[in-house]
């Protein structure tokens, strides 16, 4: 869509909202382990004159038992939260619910039309709505987040997006399809919700294994070291029986393993099995993670969101990297993290890294690591909701 076309669309769209005391908010999701707007709508909520619907949708990228899976347990679980939780999709006449006479304000979960329903897509529902964007993961970090997240043309269709801090606005501002009128930073709304304090006692040490699921080769975004670091994740337990291990992996890996089982030595199921036999390691699925990270010590993956988001509880992290994944994988901004971070090629550094960091209390890059975040990627915490809701309010109210 041009910019100019976007603007004349959106402004016509704005100035009936204008006229209207009730102005609905419709959140698209397709799985609720992908899910940002929690503190968004703890925010709508206060006010009156904003109705809120939650829409589920199906990936239609998935097989129909894939889909039927994730649209039950995304509808079970949003919906102990919230009410006005719907699917668009009825199994019984295998046909898709157009949702656009519903909503005045959309905001969407899953920023790639190519993967929903023509009815569902951004392109789509900006000829009708304010449409709007809250990235769930921490953009700009990746050479993967400006190739085919900034760029991405569904993008410059969005009437807002709302970014985790000005180094990333000015990073999205700066692609090729991004104008710079329609984005806004806010904070990361994601860790709004961070608990303040531990839930869990006890005198065991916590860590988090978390392993991200691109094992398949994925351009620009290999970061996955799962394959090789597999059976080793199972040892650590063994060696350390003082410590609680948290088994906590992407949630698409074991998707992506079942789909390709001849990457792997192993298999989903014994792994699990394997997991389950260990007294001090479990294995954790559930859709929210923040008080898993708030009672945790310390963090062993090679997720690309997890390197801002464990940030936010200053406890030490080590990200397990590849040789020569720096340049081509992470940004300048993602590149000058990683120098603020214990970083881990092999086994002997990841039990270095154990020993001496988190046996010892030994974290000597703590102090770096707190002052690159509070200078260059928390901003506004705890109130990003609420600053993506003052903007519709001055947008549509004045």
């Amino acid at each position: 869509m041009l910019i100019h076309k976007r603007h004349e669309i959106y402004k016509n769209i704005k100035d009936k909202l204008k006229t209207q005391n009730i102005i609905r908010i419709g959140i698209l999701v397709c799985s609720d382990t992908s899910f940002q707007y929690h503190s968004l709508i703890e925010e709508l909520q206060k006010d009156s004159r904003f109705q809120i619907n939650i829409f589920v949708v199906p990936m239609i990228t998935k097989s129909l038992e894939c889909i039927n899976e994730m649209l039950t347990t995304t509808l079970t679980n949003l919906r102990k939260k919230y009410n006005n939780v719907y699917s668009v999709f009825n199994f019984k006449k295998q046909c898709c619910m157009d949702i656009s006479p519903h909503i005045d304000i959309a905001f969407f979960c899953n920023i790639y039309d190519s993967g929903v329903h023509e009815l569902y897509k951004i392109t789509y529902l900006s000829q009708f709505m304010l449409t709007a964007y809250v990235p769930y993961g921490y953009t700009g970090l990746l050479n993967y987040d400006i190739d085919y997240i900034m760029n991405n043309k569904e993008y410059n269709t969005l009437w807002k997006i709302y970014v985790e801090n000005n180094k990333t606005k000015k990073l999205t501002q700066d692609t090729k399809y991004t104008s710079y009128d329609n984005v806004v930073s806010v904070g990361y709304t994601k860790m709004d919700l961070l608990p303040a304090t531990k839930t869990m006692g006890g005198n065991m040490k916590r860590i988090i294994i978390s392993p991200h699921h691109t094992i398949t080769n994925w351009a620009r975004l290999r970061l996955s070291n799962f394959l090789e670091f597999s059976d080793f994740f199972l040892e650590l337990p063994k060696l350390y029986h003082n410590i609680e291990f948290i088994f906590r992996p992407h949630p698409l890996l074991f998707d992506t393993i079942k789909q390709n089982p001849n990457l792997w030595h192993d298999n989903v199921e014994s792994y699990l099995t394997k997991i389950s036999k260990i007294p001090n390691m479990s294995y954790d699925k559930t859709s929210e993670y923040l008080q898993t990270f708030m009672d945790s010590d310390a963090l062993i993956h090679d997720c690309g969101s997890f390197l801002a988001e464990y940030l936010y509880t200053e406890k030490p992290m080590l990200f397990i990297a590849k040789r020569a994944q720096a340049n081509n994988t992470f940004t300048k901004h993602g590149r000058d993290l990683l120098e603020r971070l214990y970083l881990a090629y092999t086994k002997e550094e990841i039990i270095s890294f154990i020993e001496e960091v988190v046996i010892n209390n030994n974290d000597y890059m703590k102090k770096k690591r707190i002052n690159f975040a509070n200078k260059q990627i928390i901003y506004n915490q705890g109130y990003a909701g609420k600053a993506i809701v003052d903007d519709i309010r001055k947008e549509i109210f004045g």
